[in-house]
């Protein structure tokens, strides 16, 4: 496994929290805005990245839209920014 994904698997383990549990199932909530804005962020601190390669590591995490906008709210928040020429998410240094 990549360095990247333990790190988003340790986020996501740290962050899900169990609802209930039984002999066939497991319910879990899922994770909150801010926990997916770290993993972005995780993800940005490694390299900058298009939107189809964020939402390769996003897949199964959240939907497409919910991350465009949390992506969205990190440019506002200016912790990312976007580069138009090469179609680039990256951290807002």
């Amino acid at each position: 496994m990549s360095e990247i994904k333990k790190k988003i698997k340790e986020i996501i383990e740290k962050n899900l929290e169990k609802i209930y549990e039984d002999n066939d199932v497991i319910v879990y909530i899922g994770l909150s805005d801010q926990t997916i804005k770290e993993i972005i962020l995780t993800l940005l601190k490694e390299r900058p990245m298009t939107i189809s390669e964020l939402d390769r590591y996003l897949i199964g995490i959240t939907g497409k839209e919910r991350a465009r906008k949390l992506l969205a709210e990190l440019i506002e928040e200016k912790k990312v920014k976007f580069d138009h020429i090469t179609n680039l998410y990256m951290l807002n240094d």
